[in-house]
């Protein structure tokens, strides 16, 4: 979806304002007036541990490489190309523009007057596309963040908070409650789904969008199959055994330790 309007900016003058929304809530304002052209980017800032976010981040240039080198259409102001943005920024608090980060791109145009005052007029500009950005429906776009990664954030979540504390012995049960809910919501949204726990296998911590069987641990017999809580060898991996056959076996073990 895009459309097109103008606003006015000091020392600018008009300024045609392209609006494009994005999948994932990102939505790309397009600029262009006379000595000025460029796209800024106000993107939902996603992370792991909160389901929906309620920050953004704003970006000079288009695109979503690491380097802002690297960003297409980056924002030029009377021959000065600017880089940089912020993060995590409310922009219902009235600090929010001493959050960007903005600087020409050229290192013998930051310390001149040209190059600071190119930085004003982009915060300029950048607050009058955040009044604009203000009226859009931020709820929706936020959910729509959270569903667009909600399948890479939680494969992360899953194998980086539940898995390894089981595998190593090193979670706490608090630390673990904690953990299953961010991924059992996550699953509700992902697209990508996880393999049920087997019923008859009562590990105590479970996760029921987790699969135990994929812990796998060795001895000198060989590889087993491995009850991620209570570390009890299942079922012995041997050359020319069906997967099915080993899971179902695994899946058949009962484990000692009582549900938490």
């Amino acid at each position: 979806m895009t459309f097109d309007d103008f606003v006015e900016l000091p020392g600018l003058g008009r300024v045609t304002v392209t609006e494009e929304r994005r999948p994932g809530g990102v939505v790309a304002y397009r600029v262009s007036a006379a000595g000025l052209f460029g796209t800024v980017l106000f993107k939902p800032d996603v992370l792991d541990q909160q389901l929906v976010p309620d920050r953004i981040i704003v970006q000079l240039g288009d695109g979503e490489h690491l380097l802002a080198t690297h960003l297409t259409n980056l924002l030029v102001v009377r021959g000065i190309t600017l880089v940089g943005g912020g993060d995590a920024i409310d922009l219902d608090t009235t600090s929010w523009p001493l959050r960007l980060r903005l600087a020409p791109l050229k290192a013998a145009d930051r310390a001149t007057a040209g190059g600071a005052a190119a930085v004003r007029r982009a915060v300029a500009l950048c607050q009058v596309i955040a009044a604009r950005y203000r009226r859009l429906d931020r709820l929706a776009l936020m959910r729509a963040a959270a569903r667009h990664t909600a399948g890479a954030r939680l494969k992360r979540w899953v194998h980086q908070q539940i898995l390894v504390p089981h595998q190593m012995n090193c979670g706490t049960s608090d630390e673990l409650a904690a953990a299953y809910p961010i991924a059992e919501a996550l699953q509700q949204w992902s697209p990508l789904p996880l393999l049920p726990t087997p019923p008859a296998c009562a590990c105590a911590g479970a996760l029921p969008c987790v699969s135990p069987d994929t812990y796998v641990t060795a001895n000198d017999e060989g590889d087993w199959l491995t009850c991620p809580s209570c570390d009890q060898k299942t079922v012995m991996v041997t050359p020319g055994a069906s997967l099915a056959g080993l899971l179902g076996d695994h899946a058949a073990y009962t484990c000692s330790r009582e549900l938490l």
